[in-house]
């Protein structure tokens, strides 16, 4: 639990969901929800986070807000409770028990999970947990690459370089946060043109926020959401751009982003893969 409070991602998540952000006024408690789903865990276990709060003893008043340490005794219980459900999901993709998946198998687990992820992006990220080069994945190898894919919700570490790029870009008071007028913004330089009313609707879609306002892991979330609603549709008609399509590709911009020859329209890079 003491690590778990001294992570810099659960310190920034903590912060960025203080009311006003990093203001050392503590996490209230109905956002306590959503700061867990910045972590990757996605549609909290109410009946855990219950079990969670009434752990916490020593409080002074049930409904006041949590400091750091008790916020990390709750993702503490949800990371424990994962990692049962984790080592499941590696024994039956394992089934010749060896110990060990390949990158084919952990792809199309990926894919099961709901992230639409490149062969490139999976392989990037066993390159960065495969200590011991076996170009095999065994189970803390495995546990250490999905937290890193909850944690960027399926993309890559340039993508997400590149994503974090447009909420700066974006961000335009340097809050911290992101508005839904900035957030319209945002989409309209990704190629989906929104009014802020649109953008709203995006955020009640995909974040459960009662003031839309974004913290910059929630952005990521709905970059992602954006990304596959995009497959969905495309694989209802024409399953991704056409080979004429890819060759009229001109090279990525310095933000990851490509334009369409003959069009206005800026595409990220990450559709392509």
């Amino acid at each position: 639990v003491r690590l778990l409070a001294q992570s810099p991602l659960v310190k920034a998540i903590y912060g960025s969901l203080e009311y006003p952000p990093n203001s050392g006024n503590n996490l209230h408690l109905d956002r306590v929800s959503r700061a867990l789903e910045s972590l990757g865990y996605t549609e909290p276990d109410d009946a855990l986070l219950k079990e969670s709060l009434d752990s916490l003893h020593f409080r002074d008043k049930p409904n006041a807000p949590l400091t750091l340490d008790e916020f990390a005794v709750i993702v503490y219980n949800f990371e424990t409770k994962r990692a049962i459900q984790l080592k499941a999901q590696f024994d039956a993709i394992d089934m010749d028990s060896s110990g060990a998946i390949d990158v084919g198998e952990f792809r199309r687990l990926l894919w099961d999970m709901g992230f639409s992820v490149s062969r490139m992006t999976v392989e990037e990220i066993l390159g960065e947990v495969d200590k011991d080069l076996s170009g095999k994945v065994e189970l803390r190898e495995f546990e250490f690459a999905l937290k890193l894919v909850y944690e960027r919700f399926g993309f890559s570490l340039k993508e997400v370089k590149d994503i974090m790029e447009i909420f700066d870009k974006y961000d335009t008071d340097e809050s911290g946060v992101m508005s839904p007028d900035e957030l319209a913004g945002a989409m309209g330089w990704i190629g989906h043109p929104a009014t802020i009313e649109q953008a709203k609707a995006v955020i009640e879609r995909h974040v459960d926020t009662e003031n839309y306002i974004l913290s910059r892991p929630e952005f990521l979330r709905i970059m992602r959401c954006i990304v596959e609603e995009e497959l969905e549709d495309s694989a209802t008609s024409s399953a991704r751009l056409t080979a004429i399509a890819q060759a009229a590709w001109t090279p990525q911009n310095s933000m990851g982003f490509c334009w369409i020859w003959g069009s206005q329209c800026r595409i990220p890079s990450w559709r392509m893969q």
